[in-house]
């Protein structure tokens, strides 16, 4: 698949989500990841969500935030949502960020300015429980409903 066929598929998807005749145009529609298409789909996507876009405490030069600053500094701004699965809440039992990776993934600011950050556990497994970014020293967490 080439870079256009994805920006053409990708525009199909946003056409349909914001069209009156076919969903009542409330739908909105946002680009997950893809850095390098980031610039070709702000104007078309509504909201980017971001996955370990600061990279690893081991390899912070896999970042990728600061190719979506351009959602928050579009007219109007666009929502980002940066989720981070640091390796302190990798055991399910954990309930907080260690201080070093809090320090790391929401204190930092490496190109992820205005974005809206959350801390979720780091297995393949997925749960509900998360803890948000700039919510005091600790960060508030929180556990949403899931189905077992």
């Amino acid at each position: 698949m080439k870079e256009s066929d994805s920006i053409t598929y990708f525009t199909k998807l946003a056409e349909y989500a914001h069209d009156p005749k076919t969903t009542g145009g409330y739908l909105m529609f946002g680009q997950k990841n893809a850095p390098g298409l980031s610039e070709k789909l702000v104007s078309i996507a509504d909201f980017a969500v971001l996955e370990e876009c600061l990279g690893e405490v081991a390899h912070p030069d896999y970042a990728f935030c600061s190719d979506f600053q351009n959602y928050v500094t579009s007219t109007p701004g666009k929502p980002v949502f940066q989720i981070e699965y640091p390796l302190s809440v990798k055991d399910h039992a954990a309930q907080h960020v260690s201080d070093s990776d809090y320090q790391f993934f929401c204190t930092r600011k490496e190109g992820n300015e205005n974005f809206s950050e959350v801390i979720k556990h780091s297995s393949d497994f997925v749960d509900g429980w998360g803890q948000y970014c700039g919510e005091g020293a600790a960060g508030g967490t929180f556990k949403t409903a899931t189905k077992a």
